[in-house]
């Protein structure tokens, strides 16, 4: 794996430097170098925070699989751990797989087979019964099988056989254990950029779905998240996850070293795992009113809306009445994944990633979106206004990045100035305060004030003692 990097670091370092000297800026081409030193040549502990850095605004294709493998934590920062936490978590999913996916009557051995079907059959009622369990979980593949197959419709990809089937879960075959008939698409419900053309024959034959031997992305990416609604129960699937694994499992899937596009499939269920770790909360229903829920969050950002751009907040918000719901909720819940095509989508999320808090630098860049529309939206009226929010047109993906960063620069800025003179009014008033003390202090405890007293005591014991010798 590391000799192939290396190959690729001085095939891809040639090519910057002999065909890209007078497209690429030096400062551009000096960070790439940066970024393939940080990975392969000056330490075995990997600097993830100067990683992160470096690649804010881009990463170079051949290195952006490991580099999102390291930016949602699923490799150790130390190269020499790699391959011992590769092969027990690869080796983990595969077990997952053969565990958690439900086969009624699938037993080794025929008498118990028989004996079991006499128990458990697919009209019992037990909550122990595999086939209720079997039904129970067709409702949530249902949901997966509709939503993958038309996942990113502007590309054949997803529509392609894998070089590399998971044999032994492709044998279980998940649509197969589907009703027949929704398994078959109806062409003519297809709008005309569809991801099948009318010369190229569908993926979703009874022939495609009965091949054993082989499967296509899209039902790898159905197992996959099939898998996670079985580890993760209180979330199971929610439509959009969808489009948020989608970028994962392709840029893992297309890696040029094939001995890692092997393992694609585990390799994304784990990363996409961590990505929903952050961002759960904002698809779990239960906790939209929450603090920690969706609503929370297009509250936060039309906040945020509000004080970046007062005008245009008004004429949106206020007069035409455009709640975040509107397009914000879009936006936000799926981490901008149908606003722009894969590969726009994909330099996206190279900065989104290697940020520590993507929920927040997120609606920076949806701040940085109604930048780049703002004279349309001043003028537009509220149905022109949500058709352009709802279909955002293409725009310079490189310099949506570099604003969203300023923008985000100038709020950890802004930040960083009220906490100083929060801190700095809360120092004055607290030398006020011991001034104020020390003023008291002195009134109270001054020396002269103290001799005083101390005299006028000694004086009154002393008559006091007096005046008991001249009665006795």
């Amino acid at each position: 794996m590391i000799k192939f990097f290396f190959s690729q670091f001085k095939a891809y370092q040639s090519d910057c430097h002999n065909n890209c000297k007078h497209s690429m800026g030096a400062r551009y081409i000096e960070r790439i170098t940066h970024i393939e030193q940080l990975l392969l040549i000056e330490k075995n502990v990997i600097d993830t925070n100067k990683l992160r850095e470096d690649c804010a605004y881009g990463v170079p294709d051949q290195l952006r699989p490991l580099c999102w493998r390291l930016f949602m934590d699923y490799l150790p920062q130390d190269r020499q751990k790699w391959k011992s936490a590769l092969e027990r978590q690869r080796k983990d999913y595969c077990e997952l797989v053969e565990n958690l996916i439900v086969r009624p009557g699938e037993l080794e051995d025929e008498r118990e087979r028989s004996q079991n079907d006499m128990m458990d059959h697919p009209l019992a009622e037990e909550s122990t019964s595999e086939w209720v369990n079997f039904f129970r979980d067709n409702e949530v593949l249902i949901q997966i099988d509709r939503d993958v197959r038309r996942l990113r419709p502007e590309i054949e990809f997803f529509q392609k056989k894998t070089k590399f089937p998971l044999t032994s879960a492709a044998r279980i075959n998940l649509a197969k254990r589907l009703c027949k008939e929704k398994l078959i698409v109806d062409k003519t419900e297809l709008s005309d950029n569809s991801f099948i053309s009318s010369t190229a024959s569908t993926s979703n034959s009874k022939e495609d779905i009965e091949d054993y031997e082989s499967e296509q992305h899209w039902q790898v990416v159905e197992r996959i998240l099939f898998i996670y609604s079985k580890v993760n129960p209180g979330i199971k699937y929610v439509q959009g996850m969808n489009e948020l694994i989608g970028p994962i499992y392709y840029v893992f899937a297309t890696d040029p070293d094939l001995e890692w596009a092997e393992h694609a499939e585990s390799d994304t269920f784990y990363c996409f795992q961590q990505l929903m770790s952050e961002i759960k909360d904002n698809f779990i229903k239960t906790l939209d009113k929450s603090n920690c829920g969706i609503e929370i969050a297009l509250k936060n950002f039309y906040d945020r809306f509000q004080a970046h751009d007062p005008q245009l907040y008004n004429r949106l918000a206020v007069s035409q009445n455009i709640k975040p719901q509107f397009y914000a909720f879009r936006w936000i819940l799926l981490l901008l994944s149908q606003e722009f095509s894969l590969p726009d989508l994909i330099t996206i999320w190279d900065a989104l990633l290697s940020t520590h808090d993507r929920l927040d630098t997120v609606q920076h860049m949806c701040l940085a979106m109604l930048d780049f529309i703002r004279d349309e939206l001043m003028i537009g009226d509220f149905s022109n206004n949500v058709r352009l929010l709802q279909n955002f047109p293409n725009i310079d993906i490189a310099q949506l990045i570099s604003h969203s960063h300023e923008l985000r620069n100038a709020a950890i800025r802004d930040q960083t100035v009220h906490t100083a003179r929060s801190n700095s009014s809360s120092d004055a008033s607290e030398t006020s305060l011991n001034m104020s003390i020390n003023s008291r202090t002195s009134r109270l405890f001054n020396s002269d004030r103290i001799s005083a007293l101390v005299n006028n005591a000694k004086a009154k014991i002393n008559n006091y003692t007096a005046s008991k010798k001249n009665a006795s």
